[in-house]
């Protein structure tokens, strides 16, 4: 079994972030709380793959020796917007 809980730098949890078992057909989503489950995970697995919209996709790495997985995810931008306005002066 595994588990453990998905938040923000902030530690605000994440709902939603889709976690993955690399290498298996085994996925699941953190529940309103950021809290995810495996129960069926096998032996062999090595790796967990984080993703969600709006956050940098992060791979962990399984320790034989730990089933509790936290995470605290980082939000991204791919892109800048500047606002602002010009102001023209009109000298006579």
């Amino acid at each position: 079994m595994l588990s453990g809980h998905v938040t923000t730098i902030y530690g605000a949890p994440l709902a939603g972030v889709q976690v993955n078992v690399v290498g298996y057909n085994l996925q699941t989503y953190t529940d309103g709380q950021g809290f995810y489950l495996f129960t069926n995970v096998p032996a062999a697995a090595t790796k967990l793959f984080f993703n969600f919209i709006g956050y940098y996709p992060y791979e962990y790495l399984l320790n034989p020796f730990s089933h509790i997985y936290n995470l605290e995810m980082e939000w991204y931008t791919d892109e800048e917007w500047i606002f602002g306005s010009k102001k023209n002066n009109l000298v006579n």
